[in-house]
């Protein structure tokens, strides 16, 4: 199970938070990207 929370104190800013409920204990991290950054999220797979 994953909660998600979003925080929204004025108008066009928004800070967004995640967390993912594994069994194990991945290394945490914490990024924070400039407003309208594009993102590309890929996993390659060997094989």
């Amino acid at each position: 199970m994953c909660a998600r929370v979003m925080y929204t104190p004025i108008e066009k800013q928004s800070y967004v938070g995640r967390n993912m409920d594994w069994a194990d204990n991945p290394t945490p991290q914490l990024w924070a990207l400039p407003s309208k950054m594009k993102r590309k999220a890929m996993v390659k797979i060997s094989g």
